[in-house]
């Protein structure tokens, strides 16, 4: 990881944000209709897991007793919820500004895989572009078809990709229309943006709070400018003589600017970092195709999740890290969150 992505990491968990969300919280403040977070007088943390093999198969069938959880360094008791079937908003924010453009073609199967990915549970979903700002926005809708003409002929946006803008209208747009619940944020967008401490240090605290996770759909748009130097017609540069004796090379290729795009290239992934805080995963793509099979990965991972629950032991404030295990079945991969943010307990009167 370069150093951008490590600054982003500290601040926030410096900051005590947490990847996991607590789904019911102590505490007084706002309503939930103003703040899309549930209260109540006991905490219940929600803990998607994924199993699988070492060859990557997904395990099913597996019990409450086969995992152990422990919160803060104290085992808890768990529970194995029956499926992931309470109802699901999504908000899809896509980039149609800065670098987007260049990917358009790519998102004309979008819509078909997005049916397929929620068509396991109950869903409201939603879409919101964005350039230098959000843009336009959809309706949450029961009906994925309704989006259809937004992936398939997407509008350019300016020269902008203000992603972090985007992910807190997202949230503004489920605290205004879905306050209760599950929520996921699809972001389809460049894998670099910006990312000031401060409003990275708030979205994910809030994606924390009001059980919101982010699957990054992501490119790198200096592996696509670096692709098209090497594979396009080029002839920027002057002809060079080697010799009068032979004629000049026409279209010589300056390997300095693409050079400096492959070294911009290995910078952090704020994309796929944002994701993995918010305890959803990054899927990056290059092509339609690869765009498809990650599509394919999001919906085999909200199918197939085991939804682990517990009320923790303790009732600390704050960051509360979490670990995941199969005691019987080491081999076993397990893909899940880390932590939580537990609010204080509200003043008694």
């Amino acid at each position: 990881m370069s150093l951008p992505g490590k600054h982003l990491l500290i601040s926030l968990l410096l900051a005590a944000v947490s990847p996991l969300v607590c789904l019911a919280q102590n505490g007084g403040g706002a309503s939930p209709s103003t703040t899309g977070t549930l209260h109540s007088t006991s905490t219940l943390v929600l803990v998607p897991t994924l199993v699988t093999s070492p060859g990557a198969e997904l395990v099913h069938g597996l019990q409450a007793e086969d995992f152990a959880l422990i919160d803060n360094g104290v085992a808890q008791k768990l529970h194995v919820e029956e499926g992931l079937r309470e109802p699901l908003a999504v908000v899809v924010l896509m980039q149609i500004g800065g670098s987007a453009p260049r990917q358009f073609q790519n998102y004309a199967g979008v819509c078909t895989m997005l049916d397929y990915a929620l068509g396991s549970v109950p869903y409201w979903v939603s879409l919101v572009t964005f350039d230098s700002k959000p843009e336009d926005r959809w309706p949450f809708s029961r009906d994925v078809e309704n989006l259809r003409k937004a992936f398939t002929s997407p509008k350019p946006g300016d020269r902008g990709a203000a992603t972090l803008d985007a992910i807190e209208y997202g949230l503004d747009w489920f605290d205004n229309q879905h306050p209760r619940g599950r929520r996921i944020i699809v972001l389809i967008s460049d894998e670099h943006f910006a990312h000031p401490a401060e409003q990275s240090q708030r979205i994910v605290r809030r994606l924390a709070e009001t059980n919101t996770a982010i699957y990054s759909l992501n490119y790198s748009a200096e592996t696509q400018w670096l692709k098209d130097q090497f594979t396009q017609e080029r002839h920027g540069n002057p002809p060079l003589a080697f010799s009068p004796d032979h004629p000049a090379v026409i279209g010589t290729f300056d390997l300095k600017a693409p050079l400096m795009a492959a070294l911009g290239g290995m910078q952090a992934n704020a994309a796929g970092e944002m994701a993995s805080l918010s305890g959803g995963v990054s899927l990056p793509f290059g092509n339609r195709k690869e765009l498809e099979d990650q599509m394919m990965t999001f919906a085999n991972d909200l199918a197939n999740r085991y939804l682990l629950s517990f009320q923790p032991t303790s009732t600390s404030a704050g960051l509360h890290s979490v670990a995941v295990s199969i005691p019987m079945h080491p081999e076993l991969r397990i893909s899940s969150r880390a932590a939580y943010w537990r609010n204080a307990p509200a003043p008694q009167n």
